[in-house]
C-alpha cells in the first residue's frame, strides 16, 4: 500500500510538472499552432518552412494565413502595424516597431484586395529593411528569444 501512495505522488508530481512545462513552450512561441495551422492549410512542411525565410516570395498565401491568424491583416488584406507591433514579442518589440511601420508606410500606396500579395510585400520589405530582427520573428519557425542588439 505505501508503494502505491508513492507512485501516485509521484504520478501527480510528473503531471503537474508537464502541463507546467508546456504552458511554459506555448508561451515562448505564442503563434505555434498559427503557424501549424497555416502550414497544414498549404501542405507545407517543416523542411519547405524553412526554405520560406530565405526566400518567402513562394509563401505568400502562408503569410496571409499567418497575418490574419493573429489578427494583424483583415480579410481584405488590410494590414495593422499597430496590431503588428504588439504581436513581436517583448526581445524584438522595440527594434521592430520602426520597420513595421516603415515597410508600412512603403508598402501601404501599392496594397490591393490580394492579401497574399500585400503580406508578401511587407515580410519582404521587412526583410530588406531589418534582416537580423525577420530571422528572429518566428514566421516559419518558432521565435528566437535572443536579445537584440539596436541598430541605428
Amino acid at each position: 500500500m505505501d508503494s502505491n501512495i508513492k507512485y501516485m505522488c509521484f504520478l501527480y508530481i510528473f503531471i503537474v510538472v508537464l502541463m507546467f512545462s508546456s504552458e511554459a513552450i506555448d508561451q515562448s512561441d505564442p503563434h505555434a499552432s498559427t503557424r501549424k495551422k497555416c502550414s497544414s492549410e498549404f501542405k507545407l512542411s517543416d523542411e519547405i518552412l524553412k526554405l520560406g525565410e530565405e526566400n518567402p516570395s513562394d509563401f505568400s498565401c502562408y503569410l496571409f494565413c499567418l497575418f490574419k491568424d493573429i489578427n494583424i491583416m483583415n480579410e481584405k488584406g488590410e494590414f495593422d502595424p499597430n496590431l503588428a507591433a504588439q504581436e513581436v514579442q517583448d526581445n524584438l518589440r522595440e527594434a521592430a516597431r520602426k520597420y513595421i511601420f516603415m515597410c508600412y508606410d512603403s508598402v501601404k500606396p501599392n496594397m490591393t484586395s490580394d492579401g497574399c500579395r500585400n503580406a508578401l510585400e511587407i515580410v519582404q520589405c521587412f526583410k530588406e529593411k531589418a534582416p537580423e530582427t525577420y530571422e528572429m520573428l518566428g514566421l516559419f519557425h518558432p521565435p528566437l528569444n535572443e536579445p537584440l542588439k539596436m541598430t541605428q
